[in-house]
This record gives structure tokens, sequence and C-alpha cells, in this order.
């Protein structure tokens, strides 16, 4: 019987692909790697420190309840007229809730990737594209992005009933008479762009980001050191920003970490874990919209 046709091989093989083969081959490379390892590696200390460091700087800086203290800062420093532009934005404007969620995206940007992507540039001397940016390779197995997406589709579209992910998601809610799709016109610059539009943009942008930060930065990173516990060690903080999201969603953090990890550990790169959790996550957002009739 063909292994497509048997179950069981099926799914030893989905597990050899997506879990061991990958935990093998970096077992055995991390192996190698401490036959001549240093007692005290420097590099898996900086991206430990710095992963603490940009999750407490996104929890009090980067979330919008905390946009007060880029007020404080601006006023400090004498840009008064900027503060308070930048503070109407934030408390009283019309457009609160998208100014709101561009300002954590904002943030997300730059503590999963700017700043990551700094320390691999210029503290640790080495390619972006080894830290999960290669595209060669990328989407090789693509099957898998397929077979996990014909998975959890039909699971979001169930659990999407349960009113507090109707009241989760979209973050962005739809304002009455608010319209999802654009005007086409010659001049179309992102700011322009409906507010729905607009977020699902940010949306991606900060799925990218945080692909590359846990998935990239800290996996591989630490990979040479730790071996496959890399991704045990992702996988923590990981499901723990998901605190405060359903229940089920957090419960599948777990599982979808060491999931994508393991990808990354496999493709050495992200996009495929970025093409994965972006299409989950949108189709999230429009299957809400969906059920709350705002969709048509």
């Amino acid at each position: 019987m063909s292994k497509l046709r048997n179950p069981i091989a099926l799914i030893k093989l989905l597990f050899d692909e997506i879990f061991f083969d990958p935990m093998r081959e970096v077992e055995a490379e991390s192996r190698e790697y401490m036959k001549t390892a240093k007692a005290l590696d420097m590099r898996v200390i900086v991206v430990m420190i710095t992963v603490a460091l940009m999750l407490m700087l996104q929890e009090y800086v980067g979330m919008s309840r905390e946009s007060h203290i880029i007020v404080s800062l601006l006023d400090k420093i004498g840009l008064d007229s900027l503060s308070d532009q930048f503070n109407t934005a934030m408390t009283t404007s019309p457009n609160i809730r998208i100014n709101q969620l561009t300002y954590w995206a904002a943030g997300c940007f730059i503590t999963y990737f700017i700043i990551p992507a700094m320390v691999i540039k210029f503290v640790f001397r080495e390619k972006l594209r080894d830290y999960g940016l290669q595209f060669k390779g990328a989407f090789s197995d693509y099957w898998i992005y397929l077979f996990m997406f014909a998975v959890v589709g039909p699971l979001v579209f169930i659990v999407s009933n349960d009113p507090h992910f109707m009241q989760t998601y979209p973050f962005y809610n739809l304002h009455p008479g608010e319209k999802i799709m654009p005007h086409m016109t010659s001049n179309f610059p992102f700011v322009y762009l409906p507010h729905l539009l607009r977020w699902e943009l940010l949306y991606f942008t900060q799925f990218f980001a945080l692909e590359f930060f846990f998935r990239g930065f800290m996996i591989h990173g630490t990979r040479h050191r730790l071996g496959y516990y890399s991704v045990l060690a992702m996988m923590v903080p990981y499901c723990m920003i998901h605190f405060g999201k359903p229940m089920p969603e957090t419960l599948g953090a777990i599982i979808a970490g060491i999931a994508l990890g393991s990808l990354s550990l496999k493709t050495r790169s992200i996009w495929l874990g970025v093409a994965i959790h972006s299409s989950v996550a949108l189709s999230m957002d429009f299957v809400s919209l969906w059920r709350k009739g705002l969709l048509f």
C-alpha cells in the first residue's frame, strides 16, 4: 500500500519530515560543535538577554496602553507640538483604534526585527539570511504548509463561533457603515487604505517580525549549543505572549511553536512559518467578520 494511502505511514512521514528529521540533523550538528566549544558561549548569552529585553520593551513600551511614555519622551526633548499630535492620535482621535494598532505593530517590528537584526549585523557580524531569512529551499516543503492549513482551517471555523473568539478578532473592529474594500483610484498610498485593510497589512508585517524573532533569531542563534532544545526554549516565551487570548489559541501556540520551530530548523528559513502563521491569522479575522455578518 502506498504511504499516502496508509494513514499510519502518512502520520509517520509527517512526524519524520516535521519533527524527527530536523531533530536528528540539528542534534548531530550540536554534538559536533560541542567537541571544540568554549565553556562560555557569548552568542547564546547575548541572544537570551536580547530576547528577554525585547519582550520586556514590547510589554512596557510597545503596547498601545503605554503610549504615554512616548508622549513624555517627546515633551522632555522639546517636541511639544509633535507630542500633542501623538497624544491626540492615541487618545481622542476618531481613528484611535487603528492608531493604537499601528503603534503596537510598529513596536513589534522594532523589538522583534529591527533590534535583533542590528545585534546580528553589528554584534555577531553575521548575515541575516543565516537567521532564517534565506529564500533558497524555503518552500521546498510546501506540501507541509498545505497539510497544516488543511488541518487548522476547519478548527478555526469550528472555534470561530465561540463568543470570546468573536470578541477578540479581528483586533480592528469595523464601525457601523464602514467599508471593507477601497475605492480604487490612481492615488492609493497606504495611509488612505480603509482601516481594516491597513490593519491586515500591519498584521502581516507583525507576523514577519514575530517569526524572525522566535523562529529565526532565537532558534538559529542557539541551535549550535542547545540543539533541538532551542525549539523548546523558544516555545515557552512564545506561549506566554498568547496569555490573555482564548485558551485554545494559547494551547495551540505550544503545538504551533514546536512545529514552526522544527520547520525553521529543517528549511533554515522562517518564510514557510510566515506563510502558515499569516494565513491562519487572516482566516481567523475574516471568519470572525463573516460570523458577525460584516464580510458581505
